[in-house]
């Protein structure tokens, strides 16, 4: 993988800011060839820390964390590590099909960087949301609406990606939004099942 300078970061998550904003000049702030589509991936090591916070302040993988033994707990960690790399690696890939199904091969770089920058601040969103609920600032009926408008405000996003990079109408796109969350909901569920099935 290619490095990445402090300079390049900071230029593609103010990009990101501007993408979570659906602002269509967002595109003029990444750099679109090979070397920044490998780069795009250090997100995924950039936001690693906030993602760990959050799995520790979820209160069914505390308590569960308590209540193990150490070689559980490794397990538990494993998991987890295991389930975000393969959520960072297994769309892009599933990517590189369909960008030949709607005949959209010069299009995967710019879909992939904007794609993975983009979560950061959705990450950022979900820590805030993590750590209000957490807290028990608010109700956990305002939390879950919360919840919700976050992840109607996701589709919406990546959507908006999908349209200004693939160049496709929203009703073309929007199978394909649903097909990464329906893969992203069976990465959760066979964590989960792995982490505290019995």
């Amino acid at each position: 993988m290619y490095l990445i300078s402090v300079a390049e970061i900071i230029k593609n998550l103010i990009g990101a800011t501007h993408i979570f904003l659906r602002n269509e000049k967002c595109l003029g702030f990444f750099t679109i060839d090979l070397r920044a589509f490998w780069q795009s991936f250090w997100c995924a090591v950039i936001l690693l820390p906030i993602y760990l916070i959050m799995v520790f302040t979820n209160r069914y993988f505390s308590e569960s964390m308590n209540a193990s033994a150490y070689d559980n707990v490794f397990r538990l960690l494993s998991v987890e590590i295991i389930a975000y790399i393969i959520s960072w690696v297994l769309w892009p890939v599933a990517m590189l099909y369909v960008v030949k199904m709607i005949d959209r091969k010069n299009n995967y770089f710019s879909y992939i960087i904007l794609y993975n920058w983009s979560a950061a601040p959705m990450l950022a969103l979900g820590f805030i949301v993590t750590i209000l609920e957490y807290m028990n600032i608010f109700s956990l009926e305002l939390i879950a609406a919360i919840s919700i408008g976050f992840l109607i405000w996701r589709f919406i996003i990546h959507i908006f990606i999908f349209k200004i990079t693939m160049k496709v109408s929203v009703i073309k796109a929007i199978p394909f939004i649903f097909a990464d969350f329906f893969i992203g909901q069976m990465i959760l569920i066979t964590k989960y099942n792995m982490q505290f099935g019995t």
